[in-house]
């Protein structure tokens, strides 16, 4: 498994507001990403992503689509840095993005933490999937489940770059707090990077997964409170 501290990492989420044009929001999300973006330490990556709509059902969408679960967010965008920790242009980016397209997007929920790779790769189309854990189960329950647990039948499944995304709680209520979500801190985030839709599908429909890690993610996961999407990258500026 790879380096277990992790790199700080500062994103928002959201989902476009009913009779906002998505397009012209994505337009001017990649105007504030540049701009954004331009005030940001070198060494910290910064990427603008969209849902992507039109596609193949996968396992994942059967069990967590509404109204089994929460609708997913339209918007991803995060900044990552190289290493080191969060810095206050990083959540200044992810509070900018907010007041950009204030208006035009609702359901925002913000994620301050530190993302570990559990395998390695990256790629422009990418699966986040926010988590939330059962109800019997306290943080560090969850925790000793997804990451000391969950992340090693990660690492077994076949192409997978897969990575998860641990939540300072304190920070994150923080921002939260500044970009106006109510919502509650996610318990984490998971995600996984691929080269092509096409290989997401593959990948995300071997038995490896489809079986195996959700009969897993059960254990600890609150699929009726968490989401599932597949999104591809529309901006990024590299670390």
């Amino acid at each position: 498994m790879a380096n277990r501290i992790g790199r700080p990492k500062a994103a928002l989420y959201a989902r476009i507001a009913d009779g906002a044009d998505a397009d012209a929001v994505f337009a001017d999300a990649q105007v504030a990403a540049k701009e954004l973006a331009a005030d940001l330490a070198q060494g910290v990556d910064a990427r603008l992503a969209r849902r992507i709509a039109d596609m193949p059902e996968l396992e994942h969408h059967r069990i967590m689509s509404p109204p089994t679960s929460p609708p997913p967010f339209d918007l991803a965008w995060q900044v990552v840095a190289t290493e080191g920790e969060l810095s206050a242009g990083m959540t200044d980016a992810v509070a900018g993005m907010a007041k950009a397209l204030s208006g035009r997007i609702n359901d925002v929920e913000v994620f301050a933490g530190r993302e570990v790779a559990i395998t390695a790769g990256d790629g422009p189309v990418y699966i986040v999937m926010p988590l939330r854990r059962l109800a019997a189960l306290d943080r560090a329950g969850f925790m000793t489940m997804w990451f000391d647990g969950h992340a090693q039948l990660g690492e077994e499944v076949e192409g997978v770059r897969y990575r998860q995304n641990h939540v300072d709680v304190d920070a994150t209520t923080r921002l939260g707090t500044r970009v106006g979500s109510s919502a509650e801190p996610l318990d984490g985030l998971a995600e996984s990077y691929f080269d092509t839709l096409d290989d997401a599908v593959a990948i995300m429909s071997q038995t490896s997964v489809t079986v195996d890690a959700i009969v897993d993610e059960r254990r600890f996961i609150d699929h009726a409170r968490s989401r599932f999407a597949l999104y591809e990258t529309q901006w990024r500026r590299p670390a």
